[in-house]
């Protein structure tokens, strides 16, 4: 037997003896574990609090809660409401249409007049371009438009017969007669001492002198009333104290009519649709130099009469007499102290649309729109069931229905 295969069997032979050791110790001689302690005995414990919260469900770090959002009504009731765009395109110069259910617009992408019919159909008003019009101004039937350009030209177009007149390069600032037979505007020349406050035909023709501006044609505004009474106001009263102004209201036949006076600046007016009284606004100290409406007769004898405050802030020109006693408004959420002097810092506010009884003072939330946005103008149907608005940042024109 060789000296390797020895070394091997002795090494077998320990590695057996030293198994069977240990088995004999771990069966015979191993010391046994403790005993367990008892269990306590079971005791009632009432339920105190919240019952314990079910599992987690993992969330992607950095994502926002979905919440709920409020469904929109598609009929205004004083809440969310749909705003649905109407126009195919952006919209200038939007205005109810003589049916009082169509709207009539500019699309500046086309240089092309539209109307809008209540079903939203876009028809062509004509097949002739106006590129780069910077204001129209519609006649109280839509048949015609004083359109003014970017250079001065200003033209008369009627939709009608499709023809167009020249208007006198320097006049600005158009407004029609309730008949629509007649206009008033600025005849502004380069001498202040012809600078003029003018009435003419429509198609520049039969021009008459009203009233002087000389250097303060800025304070002058061409609004002709619904009464037929009222072509203009002009803020160059006699100083009313500070923060207070006087309004002239101007005839066209030299009427020495009352003024206003304003319970502070910026006024701007608004007729209600029978011409009596005019909603109007101005920004004071009292309101942090906010807009805010007032309401006042202004017609014949009563003019000044009645001027009461609303307590709703908005400029004038974000209303629509929808009658003789009722004004629809668009109402920023809030506005910023000093609004009044610099307008464009509320231009990223979004507006809610209330109704205003001038009668009674009452104010009710019609709606606020879906779209979140600030408005620049609002039209009212004349079957009341429907309110279409532009939005002022994006020029798009939007509808909510009424009923």
């Amino acid at each position: 037997m060789s000296p390797l295969r020895r070394i091997l069997i002795l090494l077998g032979l320990l590695a057996f003896a030293g198994g069977i050791g240990f088995a004999i110790y771990w069966v015979f001689f191993r010391p046994a574990p403790p005993a367990a302690p008892p269990a306590p005995p079971a005791v009632n414990v009432p339920v105190v609090g919240l019952p314990p919260a079910a599992p987690g469900v993992p969330r992607v770090p950095g994502a926002p809660a979905a919440e709920a959002l409020p469904a929109a009504s598609p009929v205004a009731r004083g809440g969310l409401t749909q705003a649905e765009s109407v126009a195919p395109t952006i919209v200038r110069a939007a205005s109810l249409g003589a049916d009082g259910k169509s709207v009539n617009y500019y699309d500046p992408t086309t240089g092309r007049f539209y109307r809008l019919d209540e079903f939203g159909e876009a028809i062509p008003l004509s097949d002739k371009t106006f590129p780069n019009v910077e204001r129209a101004t519609w006649s109280p039937a839509q048949s015609k438009a004083i359109l003014e350009f970017p250079d001065g030209s200003n033209v008369l177009f009627d939709f009608e017969t499709q023809r167009q007149a020249t208007i006198p390069k320097h006049w600005e600032d158009f407004s029609f007669s309730p008949d629509g037979n007649k206009i008033t505007g600025k005849s502004i020349g380069i001498d202040p001492n012809n600078r003029w406050l003018i009435t003419s035909n429509p198609d520049g023709s039969g021009a008459i002198p009203i009233e002087p501006m000389g250097e303060n044609g800025d304070k002058v505004t061409p609004t002709w009333s619904p009464s037929n009474q009222i072509i203009a106001f002009s803020k160059t009263g006699n100083p009313a104290g500070f923060g207070r102004e006087e309004i002239l209201l101007i005839g066209q036949h030299g009427e020495n009519f009352k003024s206003l006076t304003v319970e502070g600046l910026g006024f701007q007016g608004n007729w209600a649709a029978d011409g009596a009284r005019l909603l109007y606004s101005a920004h004071s100290a009292e309101t942090g130099y906010r807009p805010e409406l007032w309401v006042v007769d202004a017609a014949g004898d009563r003019i000044g009469a009645n001027r009461r405050r609303l307590n709703i802030q908005t400029w004038a020109d974000k209303c629509t007499a929808a009658s003789s006693s009722v004004f629809y408004c668009a109402v920023p959420r809030t506005l910023p102290e000093g609004v009044g002097f610099a307008r464009d810092a509320a231009d990223d506010v979004p507006d809610l649309i209330y109704s205003i009884d001038i009668n009674t003072g009452r104010q009710t939330l019609v709606a606020e729109p879906d779209s979140r946005t600030s408005i620049s103008s609002v039209m009212v149907s004349s079957d009341g069931k429907s309110l279409y608005f532009t939005e002022k940042t994006t020029g798009i024109l939007r509808k909510i229905a009424l009923q």
